[in-house]
This record gives C-alpha cells, structure tokens and sequence, in this order.
C-alpha cells in the first residue's frame, strides 16, 4: 500500500467526516465486519465470563484480544442497529457485554480508572438486578480509588438500593462495606460502623468467610482511625488469617499495611517497619500499584518519626509518583501534606507551607475531611513556629473542628501536644477549649 492510502485518514476530522457519510445501515454493517475482522486476528471471541455476582475474586484468564476489548465493545454496539437489517446477530448485545466487562477488568488492573468507571456504568446499563447492583459497586469502587468520592457516593447508593431487597446476601454485605469505607473517609463514622456491622452479620448467617474477613478488616480500620486501637487489633489480625486461608494476596497486602499502621501507632516501629516493607512486597507481587503508594507514605511518616529523614523523603518522592502516575488525587493529597511535615522538619518551611496548601486544596476538592482537618492544623502549627500568632489561630479552629466531627480524635491530640510545646517555647498560653 502506498503512503498517500495509509495516512489518508490520519487527521481524525477527515476520519469522522467519512464515517458520517455512510448510511447508518452501512456504517452497522462495517462495525460487525470490523468486530468479526478484529476477533479473526486475535483468535476469536473469548469465553463468556461467569456472572458478576458469582462467589469468590473473579480472575479471568486473560486474552489476545483483551487490548482491544473497548474498541471491540463499541463494534458490538453499533453493530447492532436496527438500520443494518435482518442479518444482524442478537446475540451482539452479550458481546458488548463480554468486551465492556473485559476492558473495565483491563482498566482497574492498569489504573485506567476514568475509562474504567464509564465502563462499569457501560455494564450497568446492560445488566439487571443483581449483577446490575455489582457493576454500579464496582463503578463507584473505581471512581473511590480516584478519589472522586462525589461521584462514587451515588453509584454506591443506586447499588444498595438495588440490592438490599435481592436476598443476596453476598453481595449485599460487599456493597454496605463498599458504602462504609466512602461514609468514613467522608466522616460518617457512626453511619459506616452500622454498615459494616450489618455486613459481618450477612457474612456469617451465609457461612461466608472470605467476605466476612473483608468486612472485619474494614471494620478493623475503622476502629483504628477513631481511637479503639484495642478494639481494632484483633479485628485485623483475624481478617488477615481469613485471607491468607483464602490466598486473597491483594486483600491480604491491604490489611496487613492497616494493621502496620496500627503497630507503628501504638509504640512498636521496628515491628511495623518490617510490617510495612512485607506489604509493599505484596503490593508488587499483586501489581497493586495504588496499595503500594499508600504504605509507601505510611513507611515515609514513620522513617520520619524515626530521623531517617532520607529515607522519608525518597519513599514520598516515589508514593507521589505512583499518587499522580495512577490518577489518585486522594492520595495524592494526603502524601503531599504528610511530606509538607518532613519539609518543614528540615528546614523547607516555605515549601512545606505552599504543598500544605495544595493538599488542602485537594482534601476539600475530594471531600476527605479528617485529612482536611489534619492538614489544617499542621498549617496553623507551622505558622505558629514562625511566630505567626493570628494566622496560626485563624487555621487552628476550623481544623480542630472537623478532627472532632469525624472523631479523629488521636489525630487532634497529636497536633494539640505539637501547638503546646510550640506555645511553651514561644511563651504564649494554650488554652483547652482548642484555640491557639
């Protein structure tokens, strides 16, 4: 072929202008030729997948075709037209399912996850009842872990609604532990303990211990992050034996981390260190890249906590990387104030202000509010280091404020002993109703 043909339509407005030239029950008949052509060359059509709703994690095998799954869908789709006449296969609508489903599973396992999301919701709209109640969850999974928790929340609600009168109690108990872990990022502390309590009951009137340790876990950190770390360790040490009985290796790096946390907070480093460094092992293992950036800033505040400041620093440079390479602003905001901490420790206050102030900006744009609320108050406490009294009390009263909606409440003594020490320094009184 001669190179004026192959690049005849590289400019896509000439492209499009063609396409719109052919009637639209040629313009089917060329999709199903391009769907039939494309699946010959990659050696057909893969299997169809198991329902969504089918017990235990779905990994299917994968597929020469599965690149090209989005493109194949959007073939289907428009194969299937009224306009291309009597010859078109019905059965078309089950292959844009089995290419909408393939290229979302694609999209989440590769961290495409605007693609992926607006393929889940692709699925929705081609599904029922329950399965339709799992592609939403899913949906909204995908838009969580972008942290687009905005849009996630009513994806999660349309699921359980749907749901909650199936009788399937499985997915049931996955959609109120999907719920819960948005409700405690978003503050709804008492509302996602309910959800989760609701869910391990579910769980455990259908003898289902994998989804039961999932929900453990959930509730597990749950307990951690308001101040029941008593509480929380033996919910997380039992869902790490379910999941490790299960060979659930993703699950398992996740609550292991949780747990880490949990150790490094209660006094005992050195064991969580290793606790930390074991779970990014499996995060790579797993190719769990967004897990793997989250104990990599968990790992960077506690070589900060222990002088190693270098260390610190190269783990956030590379949990910043995987935050912005995947996509994921939550993460991204919480990795950019927590390193704003390890600036200012060395000296870089003024860079330290202005990444605190970004992630603000991010935790507000998110609706993560318990970081909001921490950031906040290292802001104040930063300024009230440089002797910037007023400032420092204009930022401390609404950051203690949200710290006490969300019950964060260890979050709020940290920073309160931090501005006390500063306060005795600078010899100005720290009052106990939370004012600098």
């Amino acid at each position: 072929m001669d190179a004026e043909r192959v690049y005849f339509f590289r400019h896509a407005l000439l492209r499009d202008a063609a396409y719109q030239l052919q009637l639209p029950g040629a313009r089917a008949r060329l999709h199903g030729l391009a769907l039939a052509a494309i699946e010959g060359i990659f050696g057909g059509r893969p299997p169809t997948p198991p329902p969504l709703e089918a017990p235990g994690p779905l990994t299917p095998a994968t597929h020469p075709s599965d690149p090209w799954a989005e493109e194949l869908a959007g073939h289907a789709r428009f194969a299937l037209s009224p306009a291309a006449g009597p010859g078109v296969s019905p059965d078309l609508v089950d292959v844009e399912k089995t290419y909408v489903r393939r290229a979302a599973e694609q999209g989440e396992r590769h961290f495409r996850l605007p693609a992926a999301r607006v393929l889940w919701e692709r699925y929705a709209e081609l599904s029922s009842g329950v399965e339709k109640a799992e592609s939403l969850r899913r949906a909204g999974g995908v838009a969580q872990q972008a942290g687009l928790l905005r849009i996630a929340e009513p994806l999660f609600e349309s699921a359980l609604a749907l749901v909650a009168e199936s009788g399937n109690g499985r997915i049931h108990g996955a959609v109120l532990v999907s719920v819960a872990a948005l409700d405690r990022e978003m503050g709804r502390i008492d509302q996602a303990e309910l959800r989760l309590q609701r869910a391990i009951a579910l769980h455990r009137d259908r003898a289902d211990r994998r989804n039961e340790g999932i929900a453990l876990g959930g509730l597990g950190n749950l307990f951690r992050e308001t101040a029941r770390q008593e509480q929380a360790e033996p919910l997380l040490l039992e869902s790490l034996a379910i999941l490790r009985e299960f060979h659930d290796r993703r699950l398992e790096g996740i609550t292991l981390s949780n747990l880490a946390t949990l150790t490094a907070d209660t006094g005992r480093e050195a064991l969580a260190g290793s606790m930390f460094l074991e779970a990014a092992a499996i995060h790579r293992e797993c190719g769990n890249r967004r897990s793997e950036a989250v104990v990599l800033g968990n790992l960077a505040v506690l070589f900060g906590r222990t002088q190693r400041t270098a260390e610190a620093e190269r783990a956030y440079l590379r949990a910043l990387e995987l935050n912005r390479d995947i996509g994921d602003r939550r993460l991204e905001g919480v990795t950019l104030g927590n390193y704003a901490g390890l600036l200012a420790f060395t000296g870089r206050a003024g860079q330290a202000e202005e990444f605190l102030r970004q992630a603000i900006d991010i935790h507000r744009d998110v609706g993560n509010r318990r970081f909001e609320g921490v950031h906040q108050l290292e802001l104040a406490g930063l300024k009230l280091r440089q002797g910037r009294v007023e400032e420092a009390r204009a930022d401390w009263a609404p950051g203690a404020a949200i710290l006490r909606e969300v019950r964060a409440l260890p979050d709020l003594e940290r920073q309160k002993a931090s501005a006390r020490a500063t306060c005795e320094r600078l010899g100005i009184e720290f009052p106990e109703a939370d004012e600098l």
